[in-house]
């Protein structure tokens, strides 16, 4: 989740995507992946620098929409990865029993070694996400970031093809612990 819903957002859904079907094949259709922004700009295509940084990560931008963050979308998810701080904020904001099941994508990645998988339970996938988005909520004050903003990911939006790059760096560098 992001601000327009062109940038960031869109490329760490397709992202994600991409890489989940690297590593499960055609099981990762079981998980659904979507992107919506607090301003979203619906119907519009990913802004064209974020889709050549995509492309060169090897995610796909075709068929992107945006779509505006609503109260329905939150409460659907499982997990909620925000840009920024302020952009966590507004999805607790919108819906408040969301607090634990939200991150930024860059605290998540933090945190995500901290969670055992050992002690996942076995079985549902589902199951399985929802113990360990909570595995990692609970960890959420043991591991901090040298700096907050270190939680939040730059608008790239308007911005130059090297902060364009940057920004896709970080968000797939995020991506990997996750």
């Amino acid at each position: 989740m992001c601000t327009g819903n062109i940038c960031r957002s869109p490329f760490g859904e397709r992202l994600l995507r991409a890489r989940l079907a690297e590593r499960l094949g055609p099981d990762a259709a079981l998980v659904e992946v979507g992107s919506a922004g607090v301003q979203g700009l619906v119907g519009e295509p990913m802004d064209p620098l974020a889709a050549a940084v995509l492309l060169s990560h090897g995610g796909d931008p075709t068929g992107f929409a945006g779509r505006r963050l609503d109260a329905d979308l939150v409460r659907g998810a499982d997990l909620v990865l925000a840009a920024n701080r302020k952009h966590r904020a507004s999805i607790v904001r919108l819906d408040p029993t969301a607090v634990r099941k939200t991150f930024t994508i860059r605290e998540l990645a933090r945190l995500a070694p901290t969670v055992d998988l050992a002690h996942l339970p076995d079985g549902d996938a589902r199951a399985r996400l929802a113990a360990a988005v909570e595995e990692a909520a609970t960890n959420r004050g043991t591991v901090r970031a040298d700096d907050r903003a270190d939680d939040d990911v730059r608008d790239p939006y308007g911005g130059p093809d090297s902060l364009h790059r940057e920004v896709g760096a970080q968000i797939a560098e995020a991506l990997g612990p996750i």
